[in-house]
């Protein structure tokens, strides 16, 4: 709860949480940007990958992106082996097999699964085969920041792909009505959500857009080439040249270009903005993150004591969302 004692002054947002044996507390200040514009232009100026959060807080590599437990692992194997079948699922079931990789649906896909892979394999190397040494690491390593990337493609980037297929490519019939369409265009997405965001705490700022734009830029060109260099569709004999029924660029370029626009620079924003506030968003109504994963001693206050109970604690992590709100 703020206390301004009929002031016009702001007064900062102090969180506290015991912490230790002593139970000494440690405040962490989350007062600034707290608003969305706030954050958003602070983000710009901040590096994308960097650990320490721009209101000040600094990321927990492990319990973000390798979180130990047993149901965690559970959890994580359950999700990648349910998605990955879909993957092998839809190859198996592809003619010609190469033209499987012509589809957003399927790169966005595969980009996910081996996220997933990858995700998993460092729970459970955390769980099952962690060393002592590594028991009280807190940095984000490399490995952390290839799985950090790859979220920030994968999720925004199925999101376009379930918009897409049942807003654009569908056709309105029940033929789309099965199983491995289901799962590609829909339930992949919901699993990787829940990977990333609530058994991973993975935290998506403003520049990651760059990602995303990249990604589907790129797979544009790939359409592009692909309609110009006449390679056809095999699997739609009555279009052999487009990929996607809203992709003509030898037929209709201008329309196609629209399109293409619009996917680019107003689905893909809407998409990515979507994952980045589910990634800041707490329960029941929090928005700045609250409920990523820090390191406990993290200071950021300047009136804050630095003392031995909490400089002990560096290796445990607090969920902000947890912290009980105390007036200043």
């Amino acid at each position: 709860m703020l206390s301004t004692n009929n002031s016009s002054t702001v007064v900062p947002l102090k969180i506290t949480v015991g912490l230790g044996d002593d139970n000494e507390p440690s405040k962490i200040d989350l007062s600034g940007d707290r608003c969305c514009c706030g954050r958003v232009t602070s983000e710009l100026r901040h590096r994308a990958f960097d650990a320490t959060e721009v209101n000040g807080p600094t990321l927990h590599g492990p319990a973000t992106f390798a979180p130990a437990g047993r149901w965690t692992l559970l959890g994580k194997t359950i999700i990648t082996v349910w998605s990955a079948s879909s993957l092998i699922d839809g190859i198996l079931a592809a003619e010609p097999k190469l033209f499987y990789l012509a589809y957003l649906t399927h790169w966005s896909l595969m980009v996910t699964i081996l996220y997933m892979t990858l995700s998993w394999m460092l729970t459970f190397r955390a769980t099952v085969l962690a060393k002592a040494e590594e028991a009280t690491a807190t940095d984000v390593t490399m490995l952390h920041k290839i799985v950090w990337c790859l979220f920030t493609v994968a999720a925004p980037a199925e999101i376009v792909v379930a918009i897409g297929y049942w807003g654009l490519e569908w056709d309105g019939s029940s033929a789309g009505f099965y199983y491995r369409n289901f799962m590609v265009h829909g339930v992949v997405l919901g699993l990787l959500l829940l990977d990333g965001l609530l058994l991973n705490k993975i935290p998506l700022r403003i520049r990651h857009i760059g990602l995303i734009l990249g990604y589907l830029f790129l797979y544009l060109i790939w359409t592009f080439i692909h309609a110009y260099l006449g390679i056809g569709n095999p699997q739609t004999p009555e279009d052999d040249d487009t990929i996607y029924t809203a992709l003509q660029w030898r037929q209709d370029p201008l329309s196609t270009a629209v399109v293409a626009g619009q996917f680019l620079l107003l689905l893909a924003p809407i998409a990515f903005c979507t994952v980045y506030g589910m990634s800041l968003y707490s329960f029941p109504c929090g928005c700045n993150g609250q409920s990523r994963r820090y390191l406990s001693n993290t200071n950021t206050s300047n009136n804050t004591d630095k003392d031995a109970s909490t400089t002990k604690s560096s290796a445990s992590y607090v969920e902000m969302g947890a912290f009980d709100m105390a007036s200043v």
